[in-house]
């Protein structure tokens, strides 16, 4: 089978725009045709395919690759293929005398750290059949992966989008070993942002929970960090909404890079002045996310107008303490179109306008 870009991408259609290998890349400017520096598809190497929708790639006729294929890696990051139908766990996936040179791996979003000799934390614990990776190992080396015991599929958490962001080719990943003075329970979450900009969100997990920080990629990702910007971390608490700002020495993101960290309540954990961020993300669908702190306890009312002033959503009414807030529009049952998002207090006011586009 001929591996060109247009025969393998053919299902697709022109629903792909682009595709995105390890330094090189390929963008479709007419039906069919494909330019730039990709222009056929390596049995060993992952890929990210740019569409405009979801949609599912069929590949006709091609021949599985041999469980003996043999991956050649340089020292660093290398975007790797995993050559099989099935899933296996990390640590049974990769030979042992060789599993040592690794020190990580980064999925779409999710990403693993080998902390000491076959110990593994992270959200990504299976490799699986069908998705690339990004391995990062000590030096070059030269393996093939063991063959899945057993014709299982990854029993992976999925990660479900409750705070909208883009998932971009640019990644990093800070895992928090511990979260100190702060009483953290699974359930609630980490929040990742850059400036004012949310660019990744992980439910909290336990120690060495990972949080993505997604990186600049293109227009669609003007505000993401960028090589030398430092993300910010905030805990929401899921029962309550209150959000505590957290403190620590962050490493500087990079891309496929993997940090980890030991975070504490930041001193400026209680606002001196009431605080409104822009809602996120705006334009929206369906759901948009608004970030408040108050200088002290006090009545705080959120409502949601459409350009005739009616009230369509009532997202609070509740007394709160001082401090960091986050609340949420699901706008599921309402029409496209401009609304204006008001928070009041007894003495503060704020509207801002968001944009539903369905």
């Amino acid at each position: 089978y001929d591996p060109i870009l247009e025969n393998i991408l053919s299902s697709l259609g022109t629903n792909a725009t682009g595709i995105i290998g390890q330094g090189i890349a390929a963008n479709q400017i007419a039906p069919g045709i494909w330019v730039g520096s990709l222009q056929s598809i390596s049995r060993t190497s992952g890929y990210w395919i740019k569409l405009d929708n979801a949609d599912t790639l069929f590949v006709n006729d091609a021949i599985p690759t041999e469980p003996s294929t043999i991956f050649d890696l340089n020292s660093g990051a290398n975007l790797i293929s995993f050559p099989y139908e099935d899933s296996s766990p990390i640590p049974d996936a990769l030979p042992d005398d060789q599993e040592a040179e690794f020190n990580g791996i980064i999925g779409q979003g999710v990403a693993a750290d080998q902390i000491s000799p076959g110990f593994w934390v992270g959200s990504l614990s299976f490799l699986e059949g069908t998705k690339g990776y990004w391995a990062k190992v000590n030096s070059d080396i030269s393996f093939s992966f063991n063959q899945p015991l057993s014709s299982i599929r990854s029993n992976e958490i999925m990660h479900s989008i409750v705070y909208p962001y883009y998932q971009s080719t640019q990644q990093a990943f800070y895992f928090i070993e511990e979260i100190k003075d702060v009483d953290i329970e699974l359930g609630d979450w980490i929040l990742a942002y850059n400036g004012n900009t949310l660019v990744g969100a992980r439910e909290w997990v336990g120690p060495y929970t990972d949080i993505p920080a997604m990186g600049y990629m293109d227009e669609s990702t003007e505000n993401y960090c960028r090589p030398g910007d430092t993300p910010r971390f905030v805990i929401e608490k899921s029962l309550t909404g209150e959000i505590i700002e957290l403190d620590g020495t962050i490493p500087a993101w990079d891309n496929n890079m993997l940090f980890n960290m030991i975070l504490s309540p930041s001193e400026t954990y209680i606002p001196n002045e009431y605080e409104v961020s822009v809602a996120y993300p705006n334009p929206f669908n369906p759901i948009t996310s608004l970030d408040f702190g108050i200088p002290k306890d006090e009545m705080v009312s959120v409502k949601v107008y459409d350009i005739n002033g009616k009230v369509v959503a009532e997202l609070m009414n509740d007394y709160k303490t001082a401090g960091y807030h986050n609340v949420q529009w699901n706008a599921n049952n309402q029409s496209s179109g401009l609304y204006f998002v008001q928070l009041t207090t007894q003495g503060y006011q704020s509207t801002q306008k968001v944009m539903l586009i369905k």
